[in-house]
């Protein structure tokens, strides 16, 4: 899973990390999912430089909060945006 947050400063999408350490029912249940979901993930530190997540594991989707405000706690110097404009 390709986890994005949003840039506060632009407003436009990022790549923040990947997930990839999920259990068979969990495979199956995100095949079933409606993209783009939110996910609460938990790490233990950021690449300061391209806001990257360090040590990232899932903790569960949320279903009570759009898409639209998975915003990153500040910008950073070297983040690769997504084609994609939010």
């Amino acid at each position: 899973v390709v986890l994005l947050q949003i840039d506060p400063a632009t407003g436009r999408e990022f790549e923040c990390g990947k997930l990839g350490a999920f259990t068979n029912d969990m495979r199956r249940h995100l095949a079933r999912q409606v993209y783009p979901l939110v996910m609460e993930v938990e790490f233990e530190d950021r690449f300061p430089k391209s806001g990257k997540l360090c040590n990232s594991r899932f903790s569960r989707i949320r279903d009570d909060k759009p898409v639209y405000e998975c915003i990153a706690p500040q910008s950073y110097p070297e983040t690769v945006f997504t084609k994609k404009e939010t």
